[in-house]
């Protein structure tokens, strides 16, 4: 289960909040290629597998994707990535994750900018 299982990305994702789902708060599964249009804002906590998972088909849009003001902590992984190009990581927090970011199998390149990286408290 996701709280939001996205299959469309062709949407604004603003403020949203998901929380104590057994996999992901937000989980894309979208086609490879799609754009998302605005993901702005979104909290992700005490998500058992992400906060956010972008697999297992991957995200490669042709155009950048922002993720902006993200605020992902005591997730399982903040932030999932396979198979992934165009993705920007901006002005976020993440915290308590743990796996801050798992990043790996990718097409291109991420962009991580102004973002906040806390490690799992002993």
């Amino acid at each position: 289960c996701s709280t939001f299982w996205i299959t469309n990305p062709n949407n604004y994702f603003i403020g949203n909040v998901a929380a104590g789902c057994v996999l992901s708060g937000f989980w894309f599964e979208e086609p490879k290629q799609d754009p998302v249009y605005l993901f702005k804002d979104n909290v992700a906590h005490n998500n058992m597998n992400a906060g956010i998972n972008l697999y297992p088909h991957g995200y490669s849009p042709p155009s950048p994707a922002y993720f902006d003001n993200l605020t992902l902590y005591n997730n399982g992984k903040g932030m999932f990535m396979k198979r992934t190009k165009n993705i920007r990581i901006r002005n976020s927090f993440f915290a308590w994750n743990s796996v801050g970011l798992q990043y790996f199998k990718n097409n291109g390149y991420a962009i991580i900018q102004n973002t906040t990286f806390h490690a799992t408290p002993p």
